[in-house]
């Protein structure tokens, strides 16, 4: 599920909100694992990893260990140790975190940055209002270094 860069491996997940489910509000000062099939509408701010689902959608901010997105977050991302963004997965806003991976087919709109020794106890960083474009196409943008090759073997 995570790769080799993201540490702690799979999540075992503690709480489930199901497809069809709509919750409005934050989701704070949270302990355990998070997995996302319905709707969040608030920020989401636990000490575990969340999954969102392919059926899952967050507006909102998310703060916290291991992300694995297969679903939708119009919102800025905070990972301790890291994001993952399924083929299904679209993330409209930034990231910040010590591991990134976007698979094939991926939508990822915004900026990352990569950083190390990110504390969860902080308060949010993005504290700023969510003004997120959910309605235009994402587009990726990255500076490369031509001295960089990738070889798809």
């Amino acid at each position: 599920m995570f790769k080799s860069k993201i540490k702690d491996g799979p999540p075992i997940t503690n709480t489930v909100i199901g497809e069809g489910i709509r919750i409005e509000g934050a989701i704070i000062n949270g302990i355990g694992s998070l997995r996302v099939d319905g709707t969040v509408i608030g920020d989401v701010s636990i000490d575990g990893n969340i999954i969102i689902g392919e059926t899952g959608y967050i507006k909102g901010n998310v703060q916290v260990n291991n992300v694995l997105c297969a679903g939708r977050v119009d919102g800025h991302v905070l990972s301790m140790s890291g994001v993952h963004l399924t083929s299904n997965g679209r993330l409209n806003g930034n990231i910040t975190s010590n591991a990134l991976v976007i698979d094939e087919g991926a939508m990822f709109s915004g900026s990352c940055q990569m950083a190390k020794d990110l504390d969860l106890k902080s308060p949010l960083i993005y504290n700023q209002p969510n003004n997120i474009d959910t309605e235009s196409p994402a587009f990726v943008t990255m500076d490369t270094d031509p001295n960089l090759s990738y070889d798809k073997t």
